[in-house]
């Protein structure tokens, strides 16, 4: 019987490992994006939070959103707290009146929630706020974080990592670290779209201006048109300014030809959408490689400062564009090359960066979305050479 036994596991479990795929039940063939959520319908976020530190930078970002009834926001913010005794794995949506009773198993959980309750108010009629709880081990986090995007039917995913004084990130306490953390399995399992929210300053708090400055570097791609969309909810709000930068090989030498249409349609279609705002601006920038990529960010970071630097994950539609920038990256399979360049660099000056990944669906090709009625070619303005 115990060989029989050790015969049958020793089958059994490299035969699960290989049929069977976990990450499986978050991959969808249909969108959940911000690019692919109509006007007038919920946007629904999913907002992790491993601790009180999390909040200021979050609440922040949430202001600037600036739902209203025509375009109503849906929130799930979802406290997650490391499981470290034997005790068993707890999820709970929470109701008021259990939070007193969970206070000693998440310790943050009344502060968190007062921060949220406060966020809303005076928006009931345009925010709808959920909260949740788990206390799980740090290897199975990442599937509560991805089931509850499933089952909330979120759109986009927000993930908050702070720097740290040293330049290092704060993973290794939060998130796990670099190597098989948390946000890099989320980010390959997730069922919808996922923003790093990177916290440069100390502590992020919005200043009493009335204009907050906000910069998108457009390098192509799905992820690219995802940062787009992603900004475009914010160019709304009255108090952001609003810069786009598209960059553009020399000659499109290399460019993925059916990428590039599609980001034509996408960007003519913002660019028809807000001409009339004065608070948007676009241009083009013309570059041959890594090094002129970096003199551009460098020089746009020093003629404005920007609160918020928003980008793609991924590296575009042409790997020339961030030729000899990857040596220089420490978190690129997290952030991508160009979010860990602007997160690092003391060039660039800001309050936080948002690194963008759009939604990865399974059985297709590379996901898209042009707008209907939107213009293909246009007349490029304002383009620079560097």
């Amino acid at each position: 019987m115990i060989l029989g036994t050790i015969v049958v596991v020793g089958i059994l479990t490299p035969l699960i490992s290989i049929l069977y795929d976990p990450s499986k039940p978050y991959m969808l063939k249909q969108r959940r994006t911000i690019q692919h959520t109509a006007q007038g319908d919920h946007l629904r976020i999913l907002v992790c939070i491993r601790d009180k530190t999390n909040l200021p930078s979050l609440v922040n970002l949430l202001q600037l959103f600036h739902p209203t009834v025509q375009n109503p926001f849906s929130l799930h913010a979802f406290y997650l707290v490391e499981l470290i005794s034997r005790a068993n794995p707890v999820f709970v949506e929470h109701q008021n009146q259990e939070l007193e009773d969970l206070s000693g198993r998440f310790p943050d959980l009344e502060i968190i929630h007062h921060a949220l309750k406060q966020y809303q108010e005076g928006r009931e009629e345009c925010v709808e706020l959920h909260l949740f709880s788990a206390a799980t081990v740090k290897p199975t986090m990442y599937q509560d974080v991805c089931k509850l995007a499933l089952i909330s039917k979120a759109v986009f995913i927000i993930l908050p990592l702070k720097k740290k004084l040293a330049g290092e990130m704060e993973t290794t306490e939060q998130w796990g670290g670099e190597s098989g953390s948390i946000i890099t399995q989320i980010l390959d399992n997730a069922p919808c779209s996922v923003g790093l929210l990177v916290e440069k300053a100390e502590r992020w708090q919005l200043p009493q201006i009335a204009s907050y400055n906000f910069i998108v570097l457009f390098l192509g791609g799905p992820d690219s048109r995802e940062a787009l969309a992603f900004s475009d909810r914010m160019s709304g709000n009255p108090c952001v300014s609003l810069t786009v930068v598209r960059f553009l090989a020399s000659n499109a030498e290399g460019d993925d030809e059916m990428q590039r249409k599609l980001d034509d349609g996408v960007v003519t279609s913002f660019w028809v959408k807000n001409e009339a705002n004065e608070k948007v601006n676009y241009r083009e920038v013309v570059i041959r490689n890594g090094a002129d990529t970096a003199s551009a960010i460098v020089g746009m970071a020093a003629e404005k400062y920007y609160h918020m630097w928003i980008v793609g994950r991924k590296q575009g539609i042409n790997p020339s564009l961030l030729e000899g920038l990857s040596t220089w990256s420490d978190h690129k399979e997290e952030m991508g090359i160009l979010g860990d360049y602007l997160s690092f660099s003391e060039s660039v000056n800001s309050d936080s960066v948002m690194v963008v990944q759009k939604q990865v669906l399974t059985g297709k090709g590379p996901n898209f979305f042009t707008p209907p009625g939107s213009i293909v070619s246009f007349m490029r303005r304002g383009r620079l050479f560097w």
